[in-house]
C-alpha cells in the first residue's frame, strides 16, 4: 500500500473530520503532521491528508463534494 498526499488543511482538526469522511466511505486514510507534530494536544499548524494511492481518485471526488457543501452550509 502507497500512501499519497491528498491535500493539507489548515489544522489537525480540519485533518482529522475529512479522514473521518473519508473513512466513512471506506477510504483509507490518515492524518500526516509531519514536522508540526504537537506533542502537547492537537496542533493549529497545517496537516497532510494522506490517502492510499489506488483510493485517491475517489478520495478527491469526495473531498470536492464535501468542500463545496462546507462552503454551501457556511453561506446559509
Amino acid at each position: 500500500m502507497e500512501w499519497v498526499r491528498l491535500t493539507t488543511t489548515s489544522d489537525q482538526i480540519s485533518a482529522e473530520l475529512l479522514v473521518q469522511v473519508l473513512r466513512d466511505e471506506g477510504i483509507n486514510a490518515l492524518v500526516n503532521a509531519g514536522d508540526t507534530a504537537s506533542y502537547f494536544g492537537v496542533s493549529s499548524y497545517p496537516c497532510r491528508v494522506m490517502v492510499n494511492s489506488d483510493h485517491w481518485l475517489q478520495a478527491m471526488s469526495l473531498m470536492e463534494t464535501w468542500e463545496s457543501t462546507s462552503v454551501e452550509e457556511t453561506e446559509d
